[in-house]
């Protein structure tokens, strides 16, 4: 089995069986043996490069399996990981790079509009080309096999930065959680999963923009579980994609637990939901009589958990956008 002591590169690392799948999303999958190498490679490559304790590391699309490759590479190297909203125009998003101070992006193609106002940063692209882009960004995976030469690893200090939430449109204000804090949350949301061994967790990829997103896949990935990061836009699509892969666990928002109860899928006879579902901002009364009446538990994970951002007061905590 992988053990944190492992992998120093990280405060709560993957616990999983070196051959089990860790990762699966568009129909591939990543096994918790290719994930502890793909990070490290990723973070040597970010060193190689320049990126050094106190840096920012932005990511800027889906949760996706190079999202959480990102998430664990910048805090393997004690660098702040910054999650960007795709959703904010580009402009917005170049602001942010400067109050931030960003020195490398990763992106997904899909955000191509985005790259201009960020040409001054050093680009890495998920996959794809971008026609007439304003700088030649590198590709991911080329850039990752530049980090194979062996360095010596790190173990960052539990006070070193580790995720930076930047403003956002709706007026929450900028919020750091450094590695002591980081491990707290992943440590604190993974006893709430009440999960076993390769039991299957499911993130919706619009959850990555907000850090807690990040953190449940690592508390996920601590316990051993199969991370399933489904890509469906819709919530009929993200009800379908729960029930199909009989995940145990999800975390989603009240107004999307409200909305998948209006689905057929979800009142058919042949319900299979999840057991527990952690839910970001307070849901009611009714709704948690409605869930649990086809045998799936909510959790106000809102209640009780140290962070310093608040539901309703910027991007959701944890959860999709649908």
């Amino acid at each position: 089995m992988i053990t944190s002591n492992d992998v120093p590169w990280v405060p709560v690392g993957p616990r999983g069986r070196p051959r089990s799948v860790a990762i699966s999303a568009s129909g591939t999958t990543t096994t918790y043996t290719e994930l502890v190498e793909r990070v490290a490679a990723l973070s040597t490559a970010f060193a190689q490069v320049g990126v050094r304790t106190g840096d920012r590391v932005a990511y800027l699309g889906p949760t996706t399996p190079h999202a959480v490759e990102t998430f664990y590479a910048s805090l393997a190297l004690g660098a702040d990981h910054v999650p960007l909203d795709p959703a904010m125009p580009p402009a917005m998003t170049a602001s942010v790079a400067e109050d931030t101070s960003m020195i490398m992006v990763v992106v997904d193609p899909l955000h191509h509009d985005h790259i201009g106002p960020l040409s001054r940063r050093q680009i890495v692209l998920t996959s794809g080309r971008i026609p007439d882009a304003l700088c030649e960004p590198l590709d991911y995976e080329a850039f990752l096999a530049t980090g194979t030469r062996d360095t010596p690893p790190r173990r960052p200090l539990p006070g070193d930065p580790g995720v930076l939430m930047p403003a956002h449109p709706t007026g929450a204000a900028p919020v750091a959680f450094d590695h002591a804090t980081v491990a707290g949350n992943i440590a604190e949301l993974a006893s709430l999963l009440e999960i076993d061994d390769e039991d299957t967790v499911a993130v919706a990829t619009h959850a990555h923009t907000h850090p807690w997103s990040g953190w449940l896949a690592a508390a996920a990935l601590s316990r051993g579980a199969h991370l399933l990061i489904t890509d469906s836009r819709t919530v009929p699509g993200v009800l379908d994609d729960l029930v199909d892969s009989r995940a145990a666990v999800t975390a989603l928002r009240a107004n999307t637990l409200r909305a998948m109860t209006t689905c057929a899928r979800w009142s058919s006879r042949g319900w299979f939901g999840p057991r527990r579902i952690l839910c970001v901002d307070h849901p009611d009364d009714g709704l948690v009589r409605a869930w649990r009446e086809r045998g799936t538990e909510l959790v106000d994970v809102t209640r009780g958990l140290p962070t310093d951002v608040e539901a309703g007061h910027g991007p959701p905590l944890i959860g999709v956008a649908c």
